[in-house]
């Protein structure tokens, strides 16, 4: 678990590259978010569970708050694509 700054914590739940989340693995980090809350003193703990890929099933509108599920290509993805921006503010 991480410190966000002063206004909360994250609290980050890695599964295999090859492991397609559900929401039994949202369930089991929400189940360690709650464990840790009382060590925190009331801050806020956002929940990131990163996997190979979601279950299809699972619709993502209607995850819980402060909960979110990503793969690891999209996070992959997404930090390139901050990079070149960066690089490219740089460079610019």
């Amino acid at each position: 678990m991480s410190r966000q700054g002063p206004s909360g914590y994250l609290l980050i739940e890695f599964k295999r590259p090859t492991h397609v989340v559900t929401r039994v693995d949202e369930a089991q980090a929400a189940t360690y978010r709650d464990e840790l809350a009382s060590y925190v003193s009331g801050a806020p703990i956002d929940v990131l569970v990163i996997g190979g890929r979601r279950d299809a099933a699972v619709a993502g509108v209607y995850d819980p708050p402060r909960l979110r599920v990503v793969t690891f290509a999209d996070l992959v993805a997404t930090a390139r694509d901050e990079l070149s921006w960066l690089v490219s503010e740089l460079t610019g």
